[in-house]
């Protein structure tokens, strides 16, 4: 809804480049249909492709994606940094591939009623699913999430839906916003 309502990414007027980060096949079809796009998946899960149901254009973590820097457009990553033990290299490296310009959609869960994000070594995969959610989460992200993109260069912003009927329909939980991280480009 961000991307169809407040920017001009679907019009198809201007050509796009967008990486997609663990791709979901609900958004891989009409991401992969606007006119004038480029359209590049990347996981590093892929032992999970069948259950994903879209194989990666580039396999590789996302500590060390082999693109190039300041190329993408849009840059979707969508629940995959909880994952991610080196999550503030990861951060770094999506900063390191948008385009100066450009913005990351990367949310993920986070716990609006913690301060700071809870992150352990050395738990079990029940530990971690207790504390965290689920057995392959390594952390749970609280409201300092938004200064580690901050801290990779990003100027965030939060993106509610006010709309509560759309919220509805669309099974969006108002009470959490999405983080849009945005590549500002240098000052000429």
């Amino acid at each position: 809804l961000y991307l169809r309502d407040q920017t001009r990414m679907f019009s198809g007027r201007a050509p796009v480049t967008m990486l997609h980060v663990g791709a979901e096949y609900c958004l891989e079809s009409r991401l992969r249909a606007i006119p004038k796009s480029r359209y590049v998946t990347a996981d590093y899960m892929v032992s999970l492709v069948d259950l994903l149901e879209v194989v990666p254009a580039v396999c590789a973590s996302v500590t060390e994606l082999p693109l190039r820097s300041d190329y993408f457009d849009l840059l979707i990553c969508s629940h995959v940094l909880e994952h991610v033990k080196e999550d503030r290299s990861a951060i770094a490296e999506l900063f390191r591939v948008v385009k100066p310009g450009g913005l990351a959609i990367v949310p993920v869960p986070i716990d609006w009623n913690r301060a700071e994000t809870d992150e352990r070594d050395g738990l079990s995969a029940e530990e971690r699913a207790r504390a965290y959610g689920e057995a392959d989460h390594v952390r749970q992200y609280a409201r300092d999430y938004m200064q580690r993109l901050k801290d990779a260069g990003f100027r965030v912003e939060t993106y509610g839906l006010a709309d509560f009927r759309a919220a509805s329909r669309y099974r969006i939980d108002p009470a959490d916003p999405l983080m849009i991280a945005h590549k500002c480009a240098p000052n000429v």
